[in-house]
């Protein structure tokens, strides 16, 4: 029965799979080494409070500052002639579109419609695949393959695409637009309470700044905190442009809201061609969310090819 059909990750294509373990894996590094930086630029200001004239110990506090700073601009020049960014935007767009194809493949939704023989769809199928690598290959991470990343039409696609009219639309809903649905509005909303928090953080922040600086207008001899503030601060507002928590929120939720209106036609797929149509259209729409993606790196977009 449809109801025991599901496409796990390791069913889909292996290019997928390396494309999504080489976003997941250039993610990490460069988050890593991004919160590294800003923890070096931090402390670098912490040291900075202190008096580094004092005769005792202003002499190792330089040190330590210039030490802090020197590795800031390390992880910075470091980050930028990396591939982590790369791995990361490509990867994931890449491997969305992979994820796109595959599931036009197994409900036999455009290009991969019936009317070819299955050799001449698996051959185009391929085709397609073959110049995303060529297009793409140098920004992503190869060596991750693995004995388990060899198919790339694995037998669950083709026992899906196999199966009846009833079954592969059940299974389509189900599994892929329902499932997608959630998704999106699940992520929608943690990336809106998100952009809020470092938003609230933000404006204190600068208000703790503010206050400092009246202060020291007074008293311009107690201790100065503003530099430390306004370095805090900076670095959420760079963290905050890293991680796009606005933009992600409104494109979920856009993708979100398309999906829903979407599933308003289920009632009415009652033969292939519709059927067709409405794969496009979700897929399309998943897509769109893609864009997101796109524009961060110079990738094409193969979902629709």
């Amino acid at each position: 029965m449809a109801d025991n059909i599901k496409m796990e990750e390791y069913d889909f294509p292996s290019l997928y799979q390396i494309s999504d373990k080489s976003s997941l894996i250039g993610q990490r590094k460069y988050l890593n080494f991004f919160r590294l930086e800003q923890i070096a630029l931090i402390s670098g200001a912490i040291v900075s409070l202190f008096p580094l004239d004092n005769p005792k110990y202003g002499y190792v506090l330089a040190i330590c500052s210039a030490i802090c700073f020197a590795t800031a601009i390390a992880i910075t020049v470091y980050m930028k002639s990396s591939k982590f960014e790369n791995n990361w935007y490509i990867g994931r767009a890449v491997a969305e579109s992979i994820k796109t194809l595959t599931w036009r493949y197994i409900t036999k939704g455009e290009p991969f419609v019936d009317g070819k023989t299955q050799e001449e769809i698996e051959k185009h199928f391929c085709g397609i695949l073959t110049e995303i690598l060529k297009e793409n290959g140098e920004d992503l991470d190869l060596t991750i393959q693995d004995e388990n990343t060899v198919m790339q039409i694995t037998n669950k696609m083709r026992e899906i695409r196999n199966r009846d009219f009833d079954e592969r639309k059940k299974m389509y809903i189900e599994n892929r637009v329902k499932d997608q649905l959630s998704w999106y509005q699940r992520k929608s909303k943690l990336n809106q309470d998100a952009g809020t928090k470092y938003f609230r953080i933000l404006i204190i922040c600068q208000t703790l700044a503010l206050i400092c600086s009246l202060i020291l207008i007074k008293f311009p001899n107690l201790f100065n905190g503003v530099p430390l503030i306004t370095t805090i601060a900076a670095s959420i507002i760079a963290w905050t442009q890293v991680k796009q928590f606005e933009e992600l929120a409104q494109a979920y939720g856009t993708t979100a809201l398309d999906i829903s209106l979407i599933l308003s036609q289920i009632d009415y797929l009652n033969d292939e061609n519709k059927f067709s149509i409405f794969v496009s259209d979700s897929e399309n729409a998943f897509s769109r969310e893609h864009t997101l993606w796109l524009a961060r790196k110079d990738v094409y977009n193969y979902s629709s090819k």
